[in-house]
This record gives C-alpha cells, sequence and structure tokens, in this order.
C-alpha cells in the first residue's frame, strides 16, 4: 500500500507549496499523504469520517481534515480554499462519489491522481463534464491500478 499511496502523489505532480485534497484514509491514503508532504504540498487536506483514520492522517501529515458525515466535502474544500479549489486531488478509495468530488474540488489546471479500486461499481465512472467547461479540460488525470503502482509502472508515460 505504501508504493501505491506515494505514486499516487508522484502522479498528482505537485509543486513546492501547492494544495491537495486526499480523499480516504484507509489503506492507500495514508501514504498518499505522506507522499504529498515529502514532496513539499502547503496544505493537505485529508478527507475521511473514521476518527482513528483521521488522527492517523493528521499523524502523516494532514493539515486539515475534512469529514463528509458532518458536511459537504466539496464545499467544504471549497470554502477552505476561498473558492479556488486544489491543485491537486488524490482519489484513494474507490468510490462514485468520492472520483466525482475530486473534479469538483480540483481548480482549473489542476491534476487528479487516481488509485482508488473500482472493480466492485458496476457502472462505468462517469467525468463531471461542468469542472472540464471551466478549464479542466487542460488538466491531467493520472490512473494507475493497484498492481502497477506496486510495480512501479509509470502510466503517464503510456
Amino acid at each position: 500500500m505504501l508504493s501505491t499511496g506515494f505514486v499516487a502523489a508522484e502522479h498528482a505532480e505537485l509543486q513546492l507549496g501547492e494544495t491537495v485534497a486526499v480523499f480516504a484514509q484507509g489503506a492507500v491514503g495514508p501514504s498518499a499523504t505522506i507522499g504529498c508532504r515529502l514532496l513539499g504540498a502547503g496544505l493537505i487536506i485529508a478527507v475521511e469520517s473514521v476518527p482513528a483514520r483521521q488522527e492517523l492522517a493528521r499523524h502523516f501529515g494532514a493539515d486539515l481534515i475534512v469529514d463528509h458525515t458532518r458536511c459537504d466535502p466539496v464545499e467544504r474544500i471549497l470554502e477552505l480554499t476561498d473558492g479556488q479549489g486544489v491543485d491537486a486531488a488524490i482519489e484513494a478509495l474507490g468510490a462514485p462519489q468520492t472520483w466525482e468530488a475530486a473534479f469538483r474540488v480540483t481548480k482549473p489546471g489542476g491534476r487528479i491522481s487516481h488509485v482508488g479500486y473500482h472493480g466492485e461499481v458496476r457502472e462505468p465512472l462517469k467525468i463531471p463534464l461542468e469542472p472540464f467547461g471551466y478549464g479542466m479540460s487542460t488538466s491531467s488525470c493520472t490512473a494507475a491500478s493497484t498492481a502497477e503502482a506496486a510495480a512501479g509502472f509509470d502510466a503517464s508515460s503510456v
């Protein structure tokens, strides 16, 4: 899981001081949080509802925690970033809701790194077109399977 989280952070292509949201702090999310901190993220927002995982996220470098059971995570992240959104989002859960939320919180020109497992989701993932209309069409969205991440496969080179 550690390598998958690190690859997720690398694929977010963070620049020093940028803002990132990491959706889910289960098995992969904490490693992505560590990777973002090591890459020099200025603000790391972790989205998680389980108190023990929230503490783990803080321990590994998350600056702020957004609990999706207490508020709308998209609205809260946009509020925390003065309506600008994050420079990068990492989707580490594999739920259609977190996938769409990652798009909605990423600012125009931002990046989305997707490593969540969607194998049990029966419908194809939808890409919300509204964010693309606001400039996300110039952003990059990178996905790597867990096996590819563990093997160090660089999906962006394909």
